[in-house]
């Protein structure tokens, strides 16, 4: 019971929509305590508690005068110009740092950024940001021409399938409309969506496109878009004025290379590579570029409760209009002192030394140990699990191979119901996290996503064992009773 001492939380039963968010009920030891493998959260026993306690201090008490009082007074509507330098250093020195030479890293400008409350809450501000612009472009082009081609057409939004299970309720809130693009090994399938482009600019030119994504530690398929794809896919936007907005919330996720002894020269090079192919999306973009744009926060590298993220894009016009937004306009900056607690643990070093020395290669160790896990199902059990090792981030995604003939889709009901009831255990599964019209296809009948950066090496190990055992037992049953 000590072992899990920091992990007793009984999560209620959730329906495959409900949210992975849920607040733990009561804290419960084993065995009745459900290891949520759909749970998308940081483990509570690595959030910085203390860093948080004195970055606190040192943003408030540190120098006293006009210094300290900015962070409680109202904010500008982009952000504290002190927050915004601050972090425009650290994405040029840490998040944004690859294989490339120091000097011809490009510095990040802070005129560029926007300071937000999350990830969720910069899409949402770009959306509707660009909901209004074109409305109001429409209404001008329709004044002149009186053309009503394209009236009452809503904006369209691409998204993976499959992709974040929450997103598509923010982009329909923000009055678009979504269609699924198909993936692939390594993320988005660039020939379907240039296809897709193609027609939506065929049937109604002026339509306002973006396209979100998830481009490095993909949440849930766990992979990342090569430099080729990342490349080819601002071309492609460019070209056809679309917006891109990548969600690059688990690039500061990335593991560190473990480099054996016996092969240093070959693993050097594949880090080397392999550090380019996760570049940020927003440096690889055109200096000039009005559609890139790139959202992020430090809900992942640091805690979700800071509520403090940031808008990257060049599109100085959709920046200044962000800044018109009503609720900005009324209020100022929504995380105004969140952002002056992590201007200091920038300043202090401590956000930079938590990511490398902590957060980073815990991760790495959960998800290795996890991986080993599930490929050790096939000698014991009629199953096995297929999926591709993540490089960072929190999920693995994974694909249940030989049990399609004893077990439903896993997404059934009753199925997960017997997982919670008998054995304790929850995932996420495939299609919850599809965004295809054609919901009930095979594709991800039997996909699941499962979270490795909740619980401890011996909860992940105890969790694999009793989801192993609930397929089992279940399929033994059905089978039985067929």
């Amino acid at each position: 019971a000590i072992l899990y001492s920091h992990h007793l939380l009984l999560y209620s039963m959730m329906s495959t929509t409900s949210s992975t968010r849920a607040t733990p009920t009561s804290n419960e030891a084993p065995p009745s305590h459900v290891i949520n493998f759909g749970c998308g959260h940081p483990d509570d026993a690595l959030l910085p508690v203390q860093q948080i306690a004195s970055a606190t201090q040192q943003a408030l008490l540190a120098t006293p005068g006009r210094e300290q009082q900015q962070w409680l007074q109202y904010g500008r509507e982009n952000g504290n110009l002190t927050a915004r330098k601050a972090l425009a250093k650290f994405l040029s020195s840490t998040l944004y740092k690859s294989a490339e030479k120091e000097e011809e890293r490009e510095e990040v400008d802070p005129d560029t950024l926007c300071i937000t409350s999350g990830v969720s809450h910069g899409i949402q501000l770009v959306c509707q940001t660009l909901h209004r612009m074109y409305q109001r472009l429409e209404q001008q082009e329709q004044g002149n021409k009186n053309d009503k081609a394209t009236k009452n057409v809503p904006p369209l939004c691409w998204v993976e399938d499959p992709t974040y299970f929450l997103v598509p309720a923010i982009l329909q809130q923000s009055g678009f409309e979504i269609q699924a693009v198909r993936t692939q090994q390594h993320g988005m399938d660039l020939v379907a969506l240039e296809k897709q482009i193609k027609v939506a600019r065929t049937f109604h030119p002026d339509r306002l496109l973006v396209l979100y994504c998830i481009p490095t530690h993909h949440n849930p398929l766990g992979v990342s878009l090569t430099q080729a794809t990342r490349l080819g896919l601002i071309q492609l936007c460019e070209t056809h004025h679309v917006y891109l907005i990548a969600d690059e919330v688990y690039h500061g996720v990335t593991f560190p290379l473990v480099v054996s002894d016996g092969n240093n020269a070959t693993l050097t090079a594949q880090q080397k590579q392999q550090q380019q192919q996760l570049t940020a999306m927003i440096t690889l973009s055109s200096p000039s570029s009005r559609y890139m744009i790139s959202v992020s926060a430090f809900t992942k590298i640091l805690c979700p409760g800071i509520r403090c993220g940031w808008i990257q894009t060049r599109n100085q016009a959709l920046l200044q209009r962000i800044g018109q937004d009503g609720v900005l306009d009324s209020g100022g900056c929504t995380s105004q002192l969140s952002s002056g607690i992590v201007t200091a643990l920038i300043q202090n070093g401590q956000l930079a030394a938590y990511l490398t020395s902590t957060l980073q290669p815990e991760y790495a160790q959960r998800c290795r140990h996890l991986c080993q896990c599930l490929r050790a199902v096939g000698t014991k059990y009629p199953f096995s699990f297929e999926f591709t090792e993540p490089r960072g981030g929190y999920f693995v995604w994974v694909q249940l191979i030989g049990a399609a003939k004893s077990i439903p889709p896993l997404d059934d009901a009753a199925f997960q119901s017997f997982c919670v009831s008998q054995y304790h255990v929850q995932f996420k599964s495939g299609r919850s996290c599809s965004t295809s019209s054609s919901f009930l296809s095979e594709r991800f009948a039997y996909s699941m996503r499962l979270c490795f950066a909740y619980y401890d090496i011996p909860t992940l190990t105890l969790g694999v064992d009793r989801l192993c055992q609930a397929i089992h037992t279940y399929g033994t049953r059905t089978t039985t009773m067929d």
